[in-house]
């Protein structure tokens, strides 16, 4: 027998549970009750305590020495009685247990009865991640050039759209109206290369095939989705213009590269040279070292890296030929191509150092590919924030002394529930705390849902109306 619409506030008011001395960490459901069964129930016996009758135990299939059978947190001749299922711990099946429902001021008998009235629910969601793409514009570069302009926008950004990932593309490369970059290979006697991208990424019009004249804006037209920081990346010096144009003026006078970077996010760098670095950094950890010193805000620490290197260069062929290598092989030391200058050994062990992959650029008619992979790894490595101001309704005022919190495990059916704690000096394991208007999960809770890319997190935060 379904219960009334007001069993919510029936039990909430029989159970004693207010907004003010609850701390959402569960609910202790103690109370009598006769289990639907007349008037000499009180004097039968009930071993466990839970208002429902021994013999009426084994009638409903309840455990007579377990006074919550179901572990909802709601006593099981409570639940006898006002018609929830002393066996189903979410007798409504909408994803929240009904000891939380009566918490939150929900009714445990209707799917979401009062969500949009009296509770408010939300997601995590993705970090946001800025990918930054250092291109090689040498003379050698023409093919991977084309390519890249052909495939960033038709691969690499429909992924990450369609991921519904929050992300900026950061491209560090010489655009075609500098005095040193040709509009087309050989001119000026440079030999040197340019690069525009195009709408949806970039902001106008542009056509640039290597070896004819490239047409476009005078500077980058930039978007909020796509930055480009204006230099010429020599055969060998693409690590050093990570390194030392993060904060310096480009050549359309714009800031440094650094400062399109938001705070926050997860960084993703893509190499594309045929060639190796020349110098400083020669090494993996001197590259790491002087990058993490840079910006520790951007890009982490040693041991909380905020940062992975991919790198397509000119190096050996995987099996298949368009296949990555990922970071679990060693080194290459061998070329795609003798076409190919180098196979770019220091590139090779930063994407190493990082776990990111490596592809080889010789076959550049399979950019499409290579971006598609990449964009796979950027969706998949996005983490999950750790906390956020839930959103709700203008008609009513989030009450965050009741907050329910669950995790579900990517490919689990069932939700962990997570427990509040007071605040972040007594976190556990599986914990969350308030902080003013945010939840906030603990650092042990927050690494574990960052490492499980397919998990959910979805909180519930009950809320009283504003009075007109």
């Amino acid at each position: 027998m379904r219960a009334p619409a007001s069993v919510a506030a029936t039990l909430v008011a029989l159970l004693g549970l207010g907004a003010c001395g609850s701390n959402g960490a569960g609910v202790d459901a103690s109370g009598g009750g006769d289990g639907g069964n007349g008037a000499d129930a009180d004097t039968r016996p009930d071993r466990d305590g839970d208002g429902l009758a021994d013999d009426d135990e084994a009638m409903y299939g309840t455990d007579p020495d377990n006074p919550d059978s179901d572990g909802d947190g709601v006593l099981d001749g409570l639940e006898v009685t006002f018609g929830m299922d002393p066996l189903d711990p979410d007798s409504d099946d909408d994803g929240i247990l009904d000891g939380d429902e009566l918490l939150l001021g929900t009714d445990p008998l209707t799917p979401d009865s009062a969500c949009a009235e009296s509770s408010a629910e939300a997601t995590l969601v993705k970090l946001p991640v800025d990918i930054i793409l250092v291109v090689d514009t040498s003379g050698s570069m023409g093919g991977e050039i084309d390519q890249i302009q052909a495939n960033l926008n038709d691969d690499l950004a429909v992924i990450l759209e369609a991921a519904e990932l929050d992300y900026r593309v950061i491209l560090i490369g010489d655009y075609y109206t500098n005095p040193q970059a040709a509009a087309g290979a050989g001119a000026n006697n440079t030999n040197k290369l340019s690069i525009c991208i195009a709408p949806p990424l970039g902001g106008a019009d542009c056509t640039c095939v290597q070896g004819a004249n490239c047409t476009g804006p005078a500077a980058p037209a930039m978007t909020e989705r796509f930055k480009h920081y204006d230099v010429l990346v020599d055969s060998r010096d693409g690590l050093r213009r990570i390194l030392n144009d993060f904060a310096a003026t480009d050549e359309q006078g714009g800031p440094g590269w650094g400062t399109y970077l938001r705070e926050g996010a997860q960084k993703v760098f893509v190499m594309i040279t045929d060639d190796d670095a020349n110098g400083a950094p020669a090494t993996f950890d001197e590259f790491d070292t002087a990058l993490l010193t840079l910006s520790p805000a951007q890009f982490g620490s040693a041991a909380a890296r905020n940062y992975v290197f991919h790198s397509i260069l000119g190096m050996a062929f995987n099996t298949p030929a368009t296949a990555a290598w990922p970071p679990t092989e060693p080194v290459q030391e061998s070329q795609c191509s003798p076409g190919s200058d180098r196979d770019g050994r220091i590139h090779q062990a930063i994407s190493i150092g990082t776990e990111g992959l490596r592809f080889p650029l010789c076959n550049n008619d399979n950019f499409d590919v290579i971006f598609n992979q990449i964009a796979d790894d950027v969706v998949e490595g996005a983490a999950l924030g750790c906390s956020f101001v839930p959103e709700h309704p203008m008609s009513v005022t989030l009450d965050f002394e009741r907050v329910v919190v669950y995790y579900t495990e990517g490919g689990a059916t069932l939700p962990l529930r997570l427990d509040r704690v007071a605040d972040a000096a007594a976190c556990t394991a599986n914990g969350f705390y308030v902080d003013g208007d945010e939840v906030v999960l603990c650092p042990a809770a927050c690494t574990a849902v960052q490492a499980d890319p397919e998990g959910s997190l979805d909180v519930h935060v009950a809320c009283t109306p504003v009075l007109g």
